[in-house]
Formats: structure tokens, sequence, C-alpha cells
């Protein structure tokens, strides 16, 4: 990941928790505490409106993906969890 020393890389799971980051994504996601998941990014933490320029379509981004990872694998605990089901 390091080896990205000119852009921000992460690695997500399908259910959008980072699992990795380089340096510029760390520093890229400074606003938010802690910077976990994408989802609770966006919908829970008082810095995800301002931070996501756009926040309206990447809140439907978020639900598309976690939608799809709900038709993956329905029974995953982690979804449940995620989503309070």
């Amino acid at each position: 990941m390091d080896g990205y020393t000119n852009t921000p890389a992460f690695v997500l799971n399908h259910t959008l928790d980072i699992l990795a980051t380089n340096s510029l994504a760390d520093a890229r996601y400074a606003p938010f505490t802690p910077a976990d998941s994408h989802a609770r990014m966006t919908f829970l933490d008082p810095a995800g409106r301002n931070f996501y320029a756009r926040w309206e379509r990447n809140a439907q981004a978020v639900v598309a993906n976690l939608r799809q990872a709900t038709g993956l694998d329905p029974d995953n605990p982690r979804l449940h969890a995620l989503i309070g089901t």
C-alpha cells in the first residue's frame, strides 16, 4: 500500500469496512474519527456531510453497495450489525 506514494490507497471489504490504508489515505480521512467504515463515515460521522462534496450521490452508492453485499451474503453478521437488523 505504501508503494502508492502519489495517491491515497485503501482496501475495503464487501461491507465497506476499511481494512488497510496508506499514509495519504490516512491524511485524506483525517476528519473522521475513526476512519473505519465508509457506511458509518457517510451516515453517522458528523464530518461526512461536509467531507463528501456530493453527499447524496455518495450515500446512494453506499446503500447500493450494502444491498449488493446483502444479496451475496444475506446472513453475514457484520452486515446485520452495520444496518441494525
